[in-house]
């Protein structure tokens, strides 16, 4: 997202709000000023001091009183400041779960109001909700925003059946544009893990941990684990295929890396050398390098398989949730969208070799797709400049610039 802008505007300045400032101001201080959220370094629940600040910033949003905290302080001030406040997009309004809405996305839009910064969402996703006041928070929250894109059709009827009355347009993931790593910076990643270009069929997949949590907690598993090793076994067995995961996350609880390290614990011997497991240390930009380098791609998360369909690279989605069938749906590729609650490794196997042998004709369809993609991104953009409080004049924007 920031690399989009910064592309498009470069004289826009950005002030950036970041989970953990500390940590991740090395990879957002190229863009603008790094900050620390209002809730941040905190724990996962919700414990009777945070439930006193929440209710300390959502008073003082609707009565002006009692003053903010330092917490606040510095967020309140930028927003004053600001054109615009702007959610990055993702898979739910400030993460997965009721405790992160109300952090990190609530929060944050009513303190923004207050001080009449226009709130906008760009490229979200939305889930079915079936907690009742998980529904209500969502519902409210976006009610609230200015504007919204959401980067699938699936999540827009989603919304408005959700009772969202704020203006949706359709757009797209950020991560589209992301820029890969170069040809040459991929080529000494691999050799740094003993992956040489051998010939034969190079798959690059995505194994989700079995334990990644969806948008109210915990997700039925089912035999997930069992699934994905008799579909790793099964492409193993074809002696040309040579299989490099890539993970996209590692956090406290869950582990893409641990979790395909596993998998290759469990693999035979003899399988092994041909099952390679990459570092969790690897950026974005590295991992839609590695993809590009795939003769076909299997996904259990969106990120990844944004990678590949935005690098047309032919891919599978291994997934259970609706935002990413919609995707799937909406690049042409539902056909290779496998809902691994109904299906076996068996299923699975036969659409791999079946999407092997048409991976030509994938990949120009994919090609086909890229300024559909790229028109999404754009509409994410003119929903900023639209937002903004001193109207879309090029000139008020380039002399005020937004956050």
């Amino acid at each position: 997202m920031l690399e989009t802008i910064r592309k498009q505007n470069p004289d826009w300045e950005i002030s950036i709000f970041c989970r953990d400032a500390d940590t991740d101001r090395y990879l957002f201080e190229q863009y603008g000023t790094v900050a620390g959220e209002v809730f941040s370094h905190l724990s996962e629940q919700l414990n009777q001091k945070d439930t006193a600040r929440v209710t300390r910033y959502l008073s003082w949003s609707l009565l002006g009183w009692p003053q903010p905290d330092t917490y606040a302080a510095c967020f309140i001030h930028s927003c004053r400041e600001a054109d615009a406040l702007v959610f990055c997009g993702g898979g739910s309004p400030g993460g997965y779960g009721q405790n992160n809405l109300v952090r990190h996305a609530l929060v944050p839009a009513f303190l923004a109001t207050r001080v009449k910064c226009p709130v906008i969402f760009t490229g979200l996703s939305l889930e079915p909700l079936y907690q009742w006041s998980h529904r209500e928070l969502t519902r409210y929250l976006l009610n609230k925003s200015s504007l919204i894109t959401m980067r699938d059709s699936a999540s827009i009827e989603t919304a408005r059946a959700l009772g969202v009355k704020t203006r949706i347009e359709s757009g797209a993931d950020w991560a589209v544009d992301l820029t890969p790593a170069s040809p040459e910076q991929v080529k000494a990643i691999l050799a740094d893990f003993r992956i040489q270009n051998t010939g034969g069929i190079r798959i690059v997949m995505n194994l989700r941990d079995e334990n990644a949590t969806g948008p109210e907690g915990g997700r039925r598993q089912g035999d997930y684990r069992k699934l994905m090793l008799g579909t790793v076994i099964g492409l193993l067995e074809n002696p040309e295929v040579r299989i490099v995961v890539v993970s996209m996350t590692h956090s406290k609880k869950t582990h893409d890396d641990s979790f395909a390290a596993s998998i290759r614990a469990a693999l035979p011997a003899g399988l092994r050398s041909r099952f390679h497991v990459l570092s969790a240390s690897l950026m974005p930009a590295e991992i839609k390098g590695i993809i590009q380098t795939a003769d076909i791609f299997i996904g259990t998360r969106l990120h990844p398989l944004i990678f590949a369909t935005s690098s047309a690279v032919p891919s599978i989605a291994i997934h259970e949730f609706s935002k990413v069938r919609g995707f799937m749906k909406d690049c042409g590729m539902e056909e290779w969208f496998i809902d691994y609650r109904t299906t076996n490794a068996r299923q699975v196997l036969n659409t791999t070799r079946l999407l092997i042998t048409r991976r030509d004709a994938v990949a120009r369809e994919l090609t086909a797709l890229r300024p559909t993609l790229e028109s999404g991104l754009q509409r994410n953009l003119d929903a900023i400049r639209k937002s903004l409080k001193r109207g879309d004049d090029p000139r008020a924007v380039q002399s005020t610039p937004p956050p």
